[in-house]
């Protein structure tokens, strides 16, 4: 009781602390696009097996730090067997989603990368239909048809074939959409505390991670090490740090903004991160785009708000 109460006092001390709900409702989308930007930057100087590790492990550090300000519970979600059990398999969902996110991130623009990031949109949805037999509205029939037709745009060339390498991204949401149905699944129907549940994934996510960096390590032992890549890394991963911290950030104050009522609102600005990745991409990666893949983008933004609606 006196941990619910804690969790409740952060959230009213927030609501008092920051003057406008806009504001709140903005971090996450700034949290994500600062954090996007900074991995797409780091992605050229790891592995994706090295740089999942090290994302996911520095990310839960901002969640650890508020569960224990908050005097968050953890407990019950450790011990009960058919809880944690869901929580481990979410686990292994949201793992997948970031191997495989920053082996397209290595090789492609970050701008196309981030934008099939509405996938996971398209899946929440039709979890829901499926599942927990949710009504279709119209608009959200439009929604999923947009979706579709720019991500299709947005893997697509001048020469009007399929980037296979995007099909890693589209996996990649696709596990993180399942992620996110499970975990919003085991917030809504216990007791569990959003910011303990999603800090618990992240730390058994962290620990597979490790499993699969020291398989590949080992496996990676015969080959000479170069020094002046190394030196490299040590000096990246303080900027792969400031990531991951706004990665867990934007995670916490997502879950803050469903719990205050505000989901609607803050899923319309995630909605439009992916163009605002796409022109500093432009300006500062330069990143560069076909007319299809421009309309691609304009198609998913405007698909993103449209199911937040």
């Amino acid at each position: 009781m006196q941990a619910k109460n804690s969790c409740d006092i952060i959230i009213l001390s927030l609501k008092e602390t920051i003057m406008d709900i806009l504001i709140l409702a903005l971090i996450p989308m700034l949290s994500f696009f600062i954090s996007d930007i900074i991995y797409k930057y780091c992605s050229q100087y790891f592995g994706y097996y090295t740089i999942t590790a090290l994302a996911v492990g520095f990310g839960f550090i901002p969640m650890v730090i508020l569960m224990v300000l908050g005097q968050l519970p953890i407990q019950n979600l450790i011990l009960n067997y058919n809880l944690f059990a869901l929580i481990t398999v979410s686990s292994i969902f949201f793992l997948i989603g970031y191997i495989l996110n920053f082996k397209t991130l290595k090789t492609e623009q970050a701008t196309n990368t981030f934008a099939l990031s509405q996938i996971q949109s398209i899946m929440l949805i039709l979890f829901g239909i499926l599942i927990l037999r949710e009504q279709l509205e119209f608009m959200k029939i439009i929604a999923i048809i947009f979706l579709i037709v720019g991500s299709i745009f947005i893997i697509t060339n001048e020469k009007l074939k399929i980037n296979k390498q995007f099909g890693y991204a589209a996996f990649a949401n696709i596990s993180w959409g399942i992620y996110w149905f499970i975990i919003t699944i085991v917030i809504t129907t216990t007791s569990a505390n959003p910011i303990s549940t999603i800090t618990l994934v992240r730390v058994i996510a962290f620990v597979f991670s490790l499993i699969f960096l020291v398989n590949f390590i080992t496996k990676m032992k015969s080959r000479q090490p170069n020094p002046k890549k190394i030196s490299a890394k040590k000096k990246i991963i303080p900027i792969l740090f400031v990531a991951a911290v706004f990665d867990g950030m934007g995670n916490i104050f997502f879950v803050l903004v469903d719990k205050l009522n505000n989901l609607v609102l803050g899923s319309i600005f995630l909605a439009i991160t992916p163009a605002l990745i796409g022109i500093f991409a432009y300006i500062v990666f330069k990143d560069r785009f076909n007319k299809l893949q421009l309309l691609g983008l304009f198609i998913i933004v405007s698909a993103g708000v449209l199911i937040s609606l």
